[in-house]
């Protein structure tokens, strides 16, 4: 059979691995690997070793950020491939100048969006709450989550509050 005993069952009577002839799968495999000679890490696992009693080891992706429908990685460095917009071993996070990552959005984080004349920069940090994320607002007079609003008891001219009035002046001889 040449069963990989690498991801098969070894037992001591069978130190090559279990064969069952005539039959559509030939090898017992681990509970990790898969295909007819126990030779591969089933999907969302990798680095198939003899001295691993499963087989292989889970990736460890996070559903949420890798790109793809399953959380697979690299068969031999483990490594996850991640969305666009999230980072980290396992595509946990979002980068620096993103927020919220969701299994929903092709990109894995939002942008931030931090107003530009309330905050301090394009990037948000997680919430006190623990819920999200904000901005960092310029001073106390700035709130909301994108530092775009007044704080309570402040007051933000917009364009329409603005009134110059212009003079003109002539020297008169």
């Amino acid at each position: 059979c040449a069963c990989d005993t690498r991801g098969s069952k070894v037992f001591p009577k069978f130190p090559n691995g279990l064969c069952i002839q005539n039959s559509p799968k030939p090898c017992i495999c681990k509970p990790n690997a898969v295909g007819p000679r126990c030779q591969r890490c089933r999907p969302g696992f990798w680095d198939l070793s003899s001295d691993n009693p499963e087989g292989c080891q889970s990736c460890n992706c996070t559903a949420e950020g890798v790109a793809g429908e399953l959380a697979d990685c690299d068969l031999e460095t483990g490594r996850c491939t991640c969305k666009p917009l999230a980072v980290g071993s396992g595509c946990s996070r979002c980068p620096s100048g993103s927020r919220d990552l969701a299994a929903g959005r092709w990109l894995g984080c939002l942008p931030c969006g931090c107003d530009t004349a309330g905050s301090l920069g394009p990037n948000c940090v997680a919430a006190p709450d623990g819920v999200g994320s904000v901005c960092a607002c310029l001073n106390d007079s700035v709130a909301g989550r994108l530092c775009d609003r007044p704080a309570s008891e402040h007051f933000w001219p917009g364009l329409g509050q603005h009134r110059i009035e212009l003079e003109t002046s002539a020297r008169i001889p």
